[in-house]
């Protein structure tokens, strides 16, 4: 079973980076899609509920990060692959998305880290849309993870000095 976990915020504000089609695309893909709404002060609660009416395999759920703490976003996210019940695990962010078409894709991936000795995979863009287009626009990684695993800042992972590493 796949799981995608995404967060939102102030989605009336932020209407400009379509999450509305990674939203649908995440459900049409995964058995869940788990959301982390967090502190958000419009109603980003109810443009989410409304436009994924038709699906029965999301929910959202409700977290309370404030900008100022370290890792802020992997808090969020964390927080909603907790929520997952999933064996695979999914990080999407909400203005991201990939095919239907391509959804061989992930359970090949999915296939493989079971059988792998690891807990997860950080993936370039690249590897996960086959094109250039899409890397250049994400230049980020994707990450896949199995079984009761945790991002990193979560648990508050330090650099040398004390630091954080966000």
């Amino acid at each position: 079973m796949l799981s995608i976990y995404s967060s939102a915020f102030q989605l009336q504000e932020n209407d400009i980076f379509g999450w509305q089609t990674s939203f649908h695309n995440s459900c049409k893909i995964a058995d869940e899609l788990v959301i982390a709404l967090n502190t958000s002060t419009d109603n980003s609660e109810e443009l989410i509920r409304e436009e994924l009416k038709s699906y029965d395999n999301w929910k959202i759920i409700h977290t309370s990060f404030t900008k100022d703490q370290p890792g802020f976003d992997g808090l969020i996210k964390n927080a909603a692959m907790q929520e997952c019940s999933g064996e695979f695990k999914l990080c999407i962010d909400a203005d991201e998305f990939i095919l239907p078409r391509q959804k061989f894709l992930w359970e090949n991936l999915c296939f493989q880290l079971k059988f792998d000795n690891c807990l997860g995979y950080a993936l370039p863009s690249l590897d996960l849309f086959l094109d250039f287009g899409h890397y250049k626009a994400l230049n980020s990684k994707v990450y896949l993870s199995k079984g009761k695993t945790f991002r990193g800042i979560a648990n508050q992972i330090k650099k040398p000095g004390g630091f954080v590493d966000t």
